[in-house]
């Protein structure tokens, strides 16, 4: 036998494992969760600001069909106005007030001519005129025998018209059904 050492062969230990430890993230990964969170915030504030559009614009809308249905409302009170003034300012009407205040229709009118300070016609003094002023001009119309205005004035009795305008009354409407002037 000889002097040969016996060795065994060399074996390449490896270092103690280490014990397990929390990573550091990633710069990328980092980088990757901060733009996550700007979109997600995006959306978020992106569905409130539509939602608030949204409110606003239905709000609007009821504001407008409300006032839509109030300037029909006032064409209509508009109209029945207009046409009350227009049936107590037609000839007819205002010939039976004048009658009603004592005035008298001429049948003989003069006209003036003011640029060169001319009368045409001869003036004759007007006489009674019963008879002579038709009491509806209009054929199947409705006249009203006393308007408005002479039956405040006869009610109140008074003679001056000047201190007719004081009285102020209101004139008041149906809301019903649209009234029908009497000279249409």
């Amino acid at each position: 036998m000889s002097a040969i050492r016996l060795t065994a062969p060399r074996r390449v230990t490896s270092p103690a494992p280490r014990a397990l430890q929390a990573a550091a993230p990633s710069a990328a990964r980092s980088r990757m969760f901060s733009i996550a969170k700007v979109v997600f915030f995006g959306f978020v504030i992106t569905q409130i600001a539509q939602l608030i559009l949204g409110i606003t614009v239905t709000q609007s809308a009821y504001e407008l069909k409300a006032l839509k249905v109030e300037k029909a409302e006032l064409t209509t009170q508009s109209q029945i106005v207009g046409q009350q003034v227009d049936s107590l300012s037609s000839q007819q009407n205002l010939a039976n007030a004048a009658s009603e205040l004592g005035m008298i229709a001429n049948a003989n009118p003069v006209f003036l001519r003011i640029e060169d300070q001319k009368v045409f016609g001869k003036p004759k003094a007007a006489l009674n005129s019963a008879g002579r002023v038709s009491r509806n001009n209009i054929a199947s119309a409705a006249l009203v025998e006393r308007s408005v205005l002479t039956a405040g004035l006869a009610s109140a009795n008074i003679g001056n018209v000047a201190q007719a305008s004081m009285l102020g009354q209101p004139v008041a409407f149906s809301t019903e059904t649209i009234p029908v002037s009497p000279t249409h």
